[in-house]
């Protein structure tokens, strides 16, 4: 939400392929394979890490516009108005997506036609009281008046895009959902960088904020209007269902509430309640460019959550725990991968491309990217929980978290201001994730880590991130970052096919599953970094 910020055939006919070609619900099951779920990630993947470097680049132009002060106070409303988004929709979208998601794989599409209808009318009603709560201190005299006010209006329209988003999440139209984000995350960088350019100030970056989030709400509920009618019939789903559907999304909205404060920077209101602007802005920085590089391992794992649904509704228990482990491991495989890139050229990029004055940015950088590494155990134990409609371990889970995260928080930054945010939320995510995973175990049994091939991974991704530090910091400035991490690439390349990261078996389904992609290349390159096949005798 930030703007420096996201022909019914036959009753038994649902749902879709993540490609968008409409299929039957009692296969949709069977179709939640490797492949449709590699196809699915990349698409949602793209439609999240797109617009967190989209993010970034207004977030580059607010910087050097407005300055740190005013960047600082931008950023705080900023906050303001995600964390009411937040709170007020994502609860309610999970557990319809979930709940759309086990009807289609039941069979029964005209109830999950009815259920997103009845979302609808939810999410618009939260759209209404947000909108209100994020606008009222303008009202009050906050200042700027005026960019409270038109974050209420993003705030509102945010929150009413939810419904159609999670409709068609639910019947995994994965790249009609991303194609719409990506698409006006573009309008967004333009029209931001031109109104601060002409002086807009705070005020005009959130007036396009709500021209970009009325574009996305009309978009994509035209998208979801065309899937729903796919769906069949639009009776009234049973009130047992609505029931069921409405307490889940109560308990994922607690949870949610309290997940936030460990790990979407709730360390403002403490920061901006101890400290400065000033240091807002800092913390501000560091922490958006983490959320760009977690963005692509945080979505891939997020995707999940519509198939463990599917797969529950089908009955098809035995594929579940396999799921998650083989996912667990390719995810947590690229991820170290990114992390050694970014710790390797983060505090320097951050000086290049805002400025020396925001070098302290780049020190806080090396804190937060801490975390990334637990990225996917953290969002995939927690899309299994919500796939399978658990309600009390996630609840717990943020629980824990957040209070780690408050004590933290009041325990370390009046003395260290923004270093001491950037602990407390590392040490709150860290827990969440402990806790989560303790609970997602427990539902599956033990998880097939394969270490060996695991360690390897981290062993390479470590010193081809050496490789490119080493590069980085003797060149120095956007030439070093370039060429620093060319060579990381390079080691990475050649001691991942010496040192094989890969198992045989892990090898041969993904590149069943996206061996031909770019003209079979990617299937080379698996085969370059696996463990080689045995042979037959």
């Amino acid at each position: 939400m930030p703007c420096v910020t996201d022909s019914h055939r036959t009753a038994e006919t649902a749902g879709s392929d993540p490609s968008g070609g409409a299929t039957p619900a009692g296969g949709i099951a069977s179709d939640t394979t490797g492949g449709s779920l590699i196809r699915g990630g990349a698409w949602q993947s793209a439609g999240n890490v797109m617009p967190q470097l989209y993010t970034l680049a207004i977030s580059v132009a607010a910087a050097r516009f407005l300055g740190p002060e005013r960047l600082g106070r931008q950023s705080f409303i900023a906050f303001v108005a995600l964390s009411v988004v937040m709170v007020l929709s994502l609860g309610v979208a999970l557990s319809l997506q979930r709940s759309i998601a086990e009807s289609v794989g039941r069979g029964r599409a005209d109830e999950a036609r009815a259920l997103a209808g009845w979302g609808t009318r939810v999410l618009l009603a939260m759209a209404l009281l947000g909108g209100a709560g994020v606008a009222l201190p303008g009202l009050l005299g906050a200042t700027p008046g005026p960019a409270w006010l038109l974050a209420g209006l993003a705030t509102a329209l945010a929150i009413a895009h939810a419904a159609p988003s999670s409709a068609l999440l639910g019947v995994q139209r994965f790249r009609e959902a991303a194609r719409v984000g990506l698409a006006t995350g573009l309008l967004a960088v333009v029209g931001t960088v031109l109104v601060l350019a002409l002086g807009g100030g705070i005020a005009g970056l959130f007036a396009v904020e709500a021209v970009v989030s009325a574009v996305n709400l009309a978009w994509t509920s035209a998208l979801a209007r065309r899937s729903w009618r796919r769906l069949g019939q639009l009776p009234r789903p049973s009130p047992a269902l609505r029931r069921a559907t409405a307490r889940y999304g109560g308990f994922m909205t607690l949870s949610i509430m309290l997940s936030y404060v460990a790990w979407r920077r709730s360390e403002f209101f403490v920061l901006a309640y101890y400290s400065t602007d000033t240091q807002i802005a800092l913390y501000s920085i560091a922490f958006a460019a983490t959320a760009a590089v977690s963005a692509l391992p945080e979505r891939l794992s997020q995707v999940m959550v519509s198939a463990f649904a599917t797969l529950l509704g089908a009955g098809a228990h035995g594929r579940i725990r396999s799921a998650f482990s083989r996912s667990l491991r390719l995810i947590l495989l690229f991820t170290v991968v990114l992390t050694a890139a970014a710790l390797a050229t983060g505090p320097e990029a951050v000086t290049t491309v805002y400025g020396h004055k925001y070098r302290e940015a780049g020190q806080l950088l090396l804190i937060l990217l801490l975390i990334i590494p637990f990225v996917p155990l953290w969002h995939l134990s927690n899309s299994l929980l919500t796939g399978l409609g658990e309600v009390r371990a996630p609840l717990l889970t943020s629980a824990t978290a957040a209070a780690v995260n408050l004590a933290l928080a009041f325990l370390l930054i009046p003395s260290l201001e923004a270093v001491g945010a950037a602990l407390a939320n590392t040490g709150g995510q860290l827990c969440a994730t402990a806790v989560a995973f303790a609970f997602a175990r427990r539902r599956i049994g033990r998880v097939d880590w394969r270490l060996p091939w695991l360690l390897r991974g981290v062993a390479v991704s470590a010193l081809a991130g050496l490789a490119t530090w080493a590069v980085a910091d003797r060149v120095g400035g956007g030439l070093g970052l370039a060429l620093g991490l060319a060579a990381g690439a390079v080691a990475l390349s050649i001691l991942a096919s010496k040192v094989h990261v890969l198992s045989a078996d892990d090898a041969g389904r993904l590149e069943a599953d996206i061996g031909s992609a770019l003209g079979g290349r990617m299937g080379t390159a698996v085969r370059l970094v696996a463990e080689p096949a045995a042979k037959a005798p």
